[in-house]
């Protein structure tokens, strides 16, 4: 069977099956885009080489980055995804 991206729905499309064959960046950058999170290259570089490499992890620590993005006066760096995403990395 032949999977084509823009037949499914990205949530879908990074099932088990298709996660081995996306790379992992792309993925993280896609989930970022969808919720309209800029990540810089480093903060971008820092989870991909701290995070486990799952679905799941990278859904929570880019909901939990979008969340923290959103209040008033903050500003992602690396300091501030690892305190909020210790449980995931460590």
């Amino acid at each position: 069977m032949i999977w084509r991206a823009e037949a499914l729905s990205f949530g879908v499309a990074v099932g088990a099956y298709l996660l081995g064959s996306i790379p992992f960046g792309l993925i993280l950058t896609r989930l970022a885009a969808e919720r309209q999170l800029n990540l810089s290259i480093s903060l971008r570089n820092f989870l991909l080489t701290h995070l486990p490499r799952t679905a799941a992890a990278l859904r929570e620590a880019v909901a939990r980055l979008d969340r923290a993005e959103r209040a008033p006066g903050a500003r992602l760096n690396r300091q501030i995804a690892a305190e909020l995403l210790a449980d995931l990395m460590g």
